[in-house]
């Protein structure tokens, strides 16, 4: 997907509107937006998938969380390329395109009763390591933030990577 093209996206996912919450509370997402459908709701933004580019999600934040998109559009940059989370591709004042994961989460596996496998819980304390290596925290791990692909453990939403301290995740 071009610049061009994930712009467009964009401007179709204009419609959707995302409401914050105090609380920890989850998002309210009002709107439609033809050819995308929700994939994952959070207390900051939400997650869409196109029906034209599967291969990419749309993470979309609520009004007044523009600290948060740049924040984790700071921590994609300073990550680069690593096996242990996501791409980000781009992004504007509103949303970041970044490369969809496939895979259960590990709270969808404790539910589903699927079997996670010693490995992933290695990479999850390897992904930890390479974040502080760079200079990061790695905070808001969790079940719902790491998905199981093939064996392995990709995590997900590094917003708070920036943060200090420990959140006890």
């Amino acid at each position: 997907m071009n610049d061009e093209q994930w712009q467009l996206a964009a401007q179709t996912l204009a419609a959707v509107n995302v409401t914050a919450h105090p609380n920890n509370e989850p998002v309210t997402i009002t709107g439609t937006a033809d050819g995308f459908r929700c994939i994952g709701v959070g207390t900051d933004a939400t997650v869409f998938q196109a029906e034209k580019f599967p291969q990419y999600a749309f993470k979309v934040y609520a009004e007044g969380k523009s600290d948060k998109l740049e924040a984790e559009a700071a921590v994609y940059r300073q990550i680069g390329d690593s096996p242990y989370f996501s791409t980000c591709y781009g992004r504007d004042e509103r949303l970041l395109v970044l490369k969809f994961e496939q895979g259960p989460t590990l709270f969808d596996c404790l539910l589903q009763g699927i079997f996670v496998p010693e490995q992933a819980i290695a990479d999850v304390e390897t992904a930890r390591e390479y974040i502080r290596g760079i200079g990061l925290n790695p905070r808001d791990i969790h079940l719902k933030n790491i998905l199981l692909q093939n064996g392995r453990a990709k995590l997900l939403d590094v917003s708070e990577y920036i943060q200090p301290g420990n959140d006890f995740r």
